[in-house]
């Protein structure tokens, strides 16, 4: 099993009376948060957790790196690629307020020589901001040396996007009309940014963002001088099935965009400078969706911030919950390779949404999962019982003898597994043969049903419990 280490930071704060406290919800959480680096395939991560206070807790989980068995630590840096939006996104924001840029004026009054050729009017920083100005979704402009790029190249009326020799223009609509996500975008605004305030845009976000937070840890590396000296601290994996390869270094020619290095307790600390109540300029500014991305708005569990990756090794989430006084951040040090987009199954992201939900649940105990064993046999159970409709009890002697016999894979070196609690899994569940019957029972164990999500994304299925289909 994975270590954990947790730094509760401080004393313990929280004025909202219906809400878990953050040490409530990161002991809360721990548990779930180890069985997903194991559902996921990720070596290690990092969570941490903040209100407006400013109180931070962080918790640290697994390994930073496999072959030299160094543990993860909340002090780690990683690449965050698309979290930097949010810092670029307040930028732009102060900014604005302070008269300095309009977002509704083309960038060209700026300096900088970007127009759509498929347009009928010039680009506007809000048009970029919005990812709304006709740049077609893109990763990011990659390569192992890191040499400096204008955007006026990258982005200029022939230009054609990266991915697999240009086989896309860079430009796909006239401004407006539709939203397509593009680091070159969000480097526009950075360099409009620049030109507007007359100096670098990472030193004006240290002295304007980030130093007056504490936030010492946050940084574009490849945006300095020597950027092909740059190397990930925290190690990242393209995970190919049960095998872990370290991630080869890849920088980014959209320095800003996409190459901000933070770690997870300076991030999060961002984002409680945005909850309200946290007594800084910049609070609640940023709830339009200029520059990051908005969620479930009028509900309990609206959000503001950002998802990022960098290839090919991390997947990290930053959010502000207004609602329930929370800010969170989390990475994991993994991608699987199975298939580009790992956001929605990511450790980062499943570990971040459950704090959320556990913030906004007052119940004092704490959901503890059953083990693959148990789980194995309630799937067996819901298989054989439900979906093919047998009727009948399995004979105990049958029972006894597949959970005696269970043996792991011959390219596994080791499993754990446990007869007796594969084989109360599976009586557990036997007699639930409906949908209905199947249902309550998971409603009698929530802390069971909880984990059959994880089990899925662990055993690459799809549906485990009540495939749609069969609900009706």
């Amino acid at each position: 099993m994975f270590g954990v280490s947790t730094d509760f930071g401080g004393p313990a704060t929280d004025d909202v009376t219906h809400l878990r406290s953050l040490d409530q919800v990161a002991r809360a959480v721990a548990g779930y948060a180890a069985y997903a680096l194991e559902a996921t395939g990720t070596p290690g991560g990092v969570l941490a957790l903040g209100d407006s206070t400013g109180r931070v807790i962080e918790l640290a989980i697994g390994w930073s790196n496999l072959a030299e068995r160094t543990r993860m630590t909340p002090s780690l840096p990683f690449p965050a690629g698309r979290l930097g939006a949010l810092v670029i996104g307040m930028a732009a924001n102060r900014l604005a307020a302070q008269g300095v840029v309009d977002l509704n004026q083309p960038v060209m009054r700026y300096g900088v020589q970007i127009e759509n050729p498929l347009g009928r009017r010039p680009v506007t920083l809000r048009d970029l901001l919005t990812h709304r100005s006709g740049l077609c979704a893109d990763t990011f402009e990659a390569t192992f040396t890191a040499g400096p790029v204008s955007v006026e190249q990258l982005a200029g009326p022939s230009a054609r996007a990266p991915e697999y020799g240009g086989s896309r223009p860079r430009w796909c609509s006239p401004p407006g009309q539709r939203a397509e996500y593009s680091s070159v975008g969000l480097e526009i605004v950075v360099r409009t940014l620049a030109a507007a305030v007359d100096a670098p845009f990472a030193e004006y976000a240290h002295d304007e963002l980030l130093a007056p937070l504490g936030l010492d840890r946050t940084s574009w590396p490849l945006a300095g001088p020597t950027p092909s000296l740059w190397q990930p601290k925290m190690t990242g994996y393209m995970v190919f099935g049960d095998t872990a390869v370290p991630t080869p270094t890849i920088r980014a020619r959209t320095s800003h965009s996409a190459g901000i290095e933070t770690t997870a307790g300076d991030f999060v600390r961002l984002l409680t400078a945005l909850l309200p109540g946290s007594n800084t300029p910049d609070s609640a500014e940023l709830t339009a969706g200029l520059g990051i991305e908005v969620r479930d708005a009028g509900s309990p569990m609206h959000s503001y911030g950002c998802s990022g990756s960098y290839p090919y090794g991390w997947w990290s989430t930053g959010r502000a919950f207004p609602a329930l006084d929370l800010a969170v951040t989390a990475v994991g040090n993994a991608w699987n390779m199975r298939k580009y987009d790992n956001l929605s199954g990511c450790w980062a992201s499943l570990v971040a949404d459950k704090a959320a939900e556990l913030r906004a649940d007052d119940q004092s105990n704490d959901l503890v999962g059953g083990t693959d064993s148990e789980i194995a046999g309630a799937v067996a159970a819901e298989r054989i019982f439900g979906l093919l409709g047998v009727t009948e009890h399995l004979p105990h002697h049958e029972l006894e003898r597949i959970a005696e016999e269970a043996c792991p894979l011959p390219h596994r070196t080791s499993a754990d597994w446990s007869r007796a609690e594969f084989m109360a899994g599976l009586e557990w569940l036997e007699d639930a043969h409906t949908p209905a019957q199947i249902e309550h029972k998971l409603a009698a164990r929530p802390e069971l049903a909880e984990y059959l999500d994880l089990v899925r994304r662990r055993w690459g299925a799809g549906p485990l419990m009540l495939d749609p289909e069969y609900r009706a």
